[in-house]
């Protein structure tokens, strides 16, 4: 007993000479530390929930006698809490597309789902959680009757695979391999897919992005969007290069939005994933550069055996 009396008397003066040596606001006896909390969250949920919070006030500012202000106001510790018919609307205004400006276009279901839950957390964060069975009641409306009015999709999204850095690797490895030269009566064939697979990665786009389509069948680059710089740095040269892209995600009818990319040329042993280098032989097979050309097999076999070349 005298041992453990001992210990509780010391830790009861290191506090006390810790509190002392702390600012008046810092010590335990003034700070408030009554308000609410929540766990921290990805960079991507709050992405998804500031998005919600814009559909809401989108919502409230389109539905007669509301505005921001008030829309604001739900989400106050002290302001009103929307009933469950107010959460059904906003359900439906965001399945009929009005928050995405698509007219009468539906959303899926599931994506209809997804926005009230993120709605529901967004108010749980801020210290207003909705119970089990009100949370229920919409879903259950969502998924039957705001459903079979609308004729929502109910199919399950199919899920989109990543290709890794390894998978890229694979998939170009064996566009060269025997195997994969056999498939192809162009050599050209191979470097035109080798450079449309860099190009993917580079500039974090999607397939239309850098291809024509049907709807917008001039969308591709061009030459004119190649810019190549040569460096003199202590008698050794190095080239880099700047490439414009545009009619990206959001800008197919922004042709003046653009994005640049940057690039430099890699090891000779990553030739085959050297986006500056495939472009190169590009440029000297189709005669871009004045005073080059080159075949396009010979340009193949070139970079296949990683040799440096002036």
């Amino acid at each position: 007993m005298k041992a453990r009396e001992k210990y509780s008397q010391e830790r009861h003066a290191r506090f006390l000479a810790n509190e002392t040596k702390k600012p008046p606001e810092e010590q335990m006896q003034f700070r408030d530390v009554g308000h609410t909390t929540s766990r921290p969250i990805s960079v991507s949920t709050q992405v998804a929930l500031s998005r919600v919070i814009r559909f809401w006030q989108k919502f409230c500012t389109d539905t007669p006698g509301r505005g921001d202000v008030e829309a604001i106001s739900y989400f106050e510790p002290d302001g009103p809490n929307p009933s469950i018919d107010m959460i059904r609307k906003f359900a439906h205004y965001v399945a009929t597309g009005q928050s995405y400006g698509r007219g009468d276009v539906s959303l899926t279901r599931r994506t209809v789902l997804g926005h009230v839950s993120m709605l529901f957390t967004v108010f749980k964060r801020e210290g207003k959680p909705f119970d089990r069975h009100f949370q229920e009641q919409v879903n259950i409306w969502v998924m039957h009757e705001l459903t079979e009015e609308l004729g929502l999709n109910k199919n399950v999204a199919v899920s989109k695979p990543i290709a890794r850095q390894a998978d890229v690797t694979i998939i170009i490895q064996q566009l060269f391999s025997p195997l994969g030269l056999r498939q192809v009566l162009s050599m050209r064939v191979i470097l035109h897919i080798c450079i449309f697979i860099n190009l993917m990665i580079d500039t974090c786009g999607r397939i239309h992005e850098i291809t024509a389509t049907e709807r917008y069948p001039d969308q591709y680059l061009r030459w004119k969007d190649v810019k190549l710089y040569v460096f003199n740095k202590d008698g050794e040269r190095s080239l880099s290069a700047v490439i414009r892209v545009s009619g990206q995600k959001g800008w197919k009818d922004s042709p003046e939005r653009y994005q640049e990319f940057f690039f430099n040329l890699l090891p000779s042993e990553l030739w085959a994933e050297d986006t500056l280098r495939l472009l190169l032989f590009e440029a000297i097979i189709d005669g871009h550069i004045p005073g080059m050309y080159i075949h396009a097999e010979s340009a193949i076999y070139n970079i296949f055996d990683a040799k440096e070349t002036t």
